[in-house]
């Protein structure tokens, strides 16, 4: 039999996902030059072995000899290699590593994927699963040789059809490091026990106040929340700005801030979000016991709310309401229609708003419309954050 006929006929047939196929989906499959009859040959043998069953009712192409317009495939024939490969493999490889996936998906994945498979097998019949937490990074390249395979999707599909997470590799999350500006005399005063941060959405205010850090005295940093981003980057804020060197932060109910707590009495404090206990207080060193309280600035429209909604879930954060007012007495552009509204978070965000102001908003938003930080001018932001006092922000 011609192999040159027949592999290419075999691969399309193996690819191929539905149930049916037509003749000429075969025949475009062959090179130029392909003997009719040879051709002809191949596709009845594939008849008798059953991979093909004609579909009498769509009849014959009515050359010599005839083959039938349509066939329905017996897909479990023409994978029964596959299938037997599959069984060997699991007899092979870890028991951690679930096959069961391939047998539904085309023989084309499981030859692609037989690196990523023997590279992981090769890690867990090692040692089993990690033991030791890693960054996604750093797992990575212990696996697979690469320290971004793991944050593609082509690593994380993967892992899907192998039955893997993320979390049984024991790969920790490692936020991305945030970025942020200094007033320098407020960071270095030894008495200032409570420190205050500006949060910004967009680019454009960031570098509107940064210059400007040294004549104000509310705000220790200005902090580029980089749209969405900031929801993780926000997490090692403290540790990167060098605030109680070693220190964690702790969430407490009804408290407008993160206190920190030096390293050394961490197994005393649980991480849930119930309050400290006062012994556990009582062995944090006076100098190194800092508050945070963080105040947003981000665009009126439905994703600024969904941030500062996802933040004031994780941390003591309010709004920094002169930025707001200030957007309330603009005109308003109609848009942003791909952005999905959050009722929970539109709600809440409304109460931190005089009956008036949420009326606005409301049709504001009613009509479609938002406000992005870009409509107060440069010299309109910068006059907001010399005015300003800290009471105005709260």
């Amino acid at each position: 039999m011609n192999d040159d006929i027949l592999n290419p006929i075999l691969q399309t047939i193996k690819n191929h996902k539905l149930k049916t196929m037509e003749l000429s989906l075969l025949q475009d499959t062959m090179p130029g030059n392909t003997d009719y009859r040879s051709f002809a040959s191949i596709i009845n043998k594939l008849i008798d072995d059953g991979i093909l069953t004609p579909i009498k009712a769509k009849g014959t192409n009515r050359k010599t000899p005839p083959l039938p317009n349509k066939f329905t495939i017996g897909h479990g024939r023409v994978h029964e290699e596959h299938y037997q490969r599959l069984k060997r493999a699991r007899l092979r490889f870890h028991s951690l590593i679930d096959l069961s996936s391939y047998y539904r998906l085309s023989p084309t994945v499981w030859e692609k994927d037989q690196d990523s498979l023997t590279k992981l097998d090769t890690y867990l019949q090692r040692q089993g699963l990690p033991q030791k937490a890693a960054s996604l990074q750093e797992r990575s390249y212990e696996i697979f040789d690469h320290e971004k395979w793991l944050e593609s999707k082509e690593g994380t599909d993967f892992l899907a059809r192998v039955g893997l997470s993320l979390e049984r590799l024991s790969v920790v999350p490692v936020p991305d490091p945030c970025m942020f500006a200094i007033q320098s005399e407020l960071y270095k005063d030894p008495q200032r026990l409570c420190h205050e941060h500006l949060i910004v959405e967009n680019k454009t205010p960031y570098h509107v106040l940064m210059p400007l850090m040294n004549q104000q005295r509310v705000f220790t940093m200005l902090i580029y929340g980089q749209g969405k981003a900031i929801i993780s980057t926000l997490q090692g804020f403290t540790t990167q700005a060098g605030f109680c060197s070693g220190g964690f932060i702790q969430k407490q109910p009804q408290v407008d801030c993160y206190t920190l707590l030096p390293r050394r009495i961490l197994p005393e404090v649980t991480l849930s979000e119930s309050a400290l206990s006062e012994n556990a207080l009582s062995h944090a060193a006076p100098s190194c016991k800092q508050d945070h309280i963080f105040h947003y600035y981000g665009d009126l429209d439905h994703e600024g709310i969904s941030i500062w909604y996802s933040l004031q879930k994780r941390y003591p954060i309010r709004l920094a309401m002169p930025f707001y007012r200030a957007l309330l007495q603009k005109e308003y552009a109609i848009g942003k229609e791909n952005q999905r509204p959050n009722p929970e978070a539109f709600a809440l965000f409304l109460t931190n708003f005089s009956t008036e102001e949420q009326a606005a908003i409301q049709s504001m938003m009613g009509q479609g419309g938002y406000l992005p930080q870009e409509a107060l001018s440069a010299e309109e932001t910068a006059n907001i954050w010399r005015n300003q006092h800290g009471s105005a922000f709260g």
